[in-house]
């Protein structure tokens, strides 16, 4: 194929050729080629950006990135509209920031860390279709334990590129590890919810078995000290223990344990919070018969007499005949 050589757009237009062989057969000799191509074009016209860029890109598909970023950079410069050069660029000065702070984790050196946060800045100014440089400024910011300034980067990458697999797991991995942070300062309640919001990333795919664990962990503890609290007549500290474990894993048990300490007040709101708290524990285990009677005994206390009677009434249905508290109920019935 012969060539005008004063004409880069056929070296041009041939390198490409070169790069599509390499992408399908993943024959090396293919971006020899392109670049001898492109290396050719440079000399006809050496402040072409296409050229710059194309060249820098396929220094880069020839893992030679220390040669390929002054050729896209050199593009960017000349061009910025430059959209492929910009994203290679960006990425190349991600990839230097994540190795600054790979060695900031190493030896807490803070050069290393303003290197990082140096580098996106810079990457943030190349505006590239890609999160990466959001990733690491977030990243960064989360080491400098600015967690709340991570956090509305996350979102802000989020709001750009909602459907993103590196964002979406980015921040289900900030909030697991805020969570974590939490329980290490005891903070509980809030370490619950840090790991409710790591599970609510849609389409995270990072493993969170185990901030379930550690979820189920917290609610059988809180259930626990929640059981000895009330025990013990401190109904307020149990009210706010059972709640804790509802929030870090819903069970029936919970419910009828928050509903019966909400019973021991005396306040309406208490008492239809009780009630309100006894039927989601029904809702979620229809046979638990114990949440029936007593949910029954609340809305006598609400005064809501019917549907009392009609709690008492299926509680019957439902227990043995010989259950110890049956002539109770049917006496609660008679005399109501």
């Amino acid at each position: 194929m012969e060539l005008d050589p004063d004409d880069p757009d056929g070296y041009l237009d041939r390198a490409a050729v070169w790069r599509s062989h390499f992408l399908l057969e993943e024959d090396p000799a293919y971006l020899r080629g392109a670049e001898e191509d492109l290396r050719r074009a440079l000399a006809v016209a050496p402040s072409d950006a296409r050229v710059t860029a194309a060249l820098g890109e396929v220094l880069l598909l020839r893992r030679k990135p220390s040669e390929a970023f002054p050729w896209l950079q050199r593009a960017v410069l000349a061009d910025p509209s430059q959209v492929a050069a910009r994203t290679l660029l960006a990425d190349l000065i991600v990839r230097a920031g994540r190795a600054n702070l790979e060695k900031h984790a190493e030896t807490r050196e803070a050069a290393e860390l303003d290197e990082a946060a140096a580098a996106a800045e810079r990457a943030l100014a190349l505006d590239a279709p890609a999160p990466g440089a959001r990733l690491l400024e977030a990243d960064v910011l989360r080491v400098r334990g600015r967690w709340a300034d991570a956090l509305r980067a996350l979102r802000a990458a989020e709001e750009r590129w909602p459907e993103s697999r590196d964002v979406l797991d980015a921040l289900a991995t900030y909030h697991r590890d805020l969570g974590h942070g939490y329980l290490l300062k005891r903070q509980d309640d809030a370490a619950v919810e840090a790991f409710r919001s790591a599970l609510a990333v849609p389409g995270a795919t990072i493993d969170l078995a185990g901030v379930r664990e550690r979820l189920v962990g917290i609610a059988a503890a809180a259930f626990r000290a929640g059981i000895e609290a009330r025990a013990a007549g401190r109904v307020e500290e149990a009210e706010a223990l059972f709640r804790r474990s509802l929030r870090a894993d819903e069970t029936p048990e919970g419910w009828f344990q928050l509903a019966m300490a909400l019973a021991a007040r005396e306040d309406l709101e208490a008492l239809v919070e009780s009630d309100e708290s006894f039927a989601r524990a029904l809702a979620m285990r229809e046979d638990f018969q114990a949440a029936r009677l007593n949910r029954a005994g609340v809305l006598m206390r609400l005064g809501r007499l019917p549907e009392a009677i009609a709690a008492y009434r299926d509680w019957l249905t439902r227990a043995p005949q010989d259950d110890a508290d049956r002539r109770a109920v049917e006496r609660q019935i008679a005399t109501a």
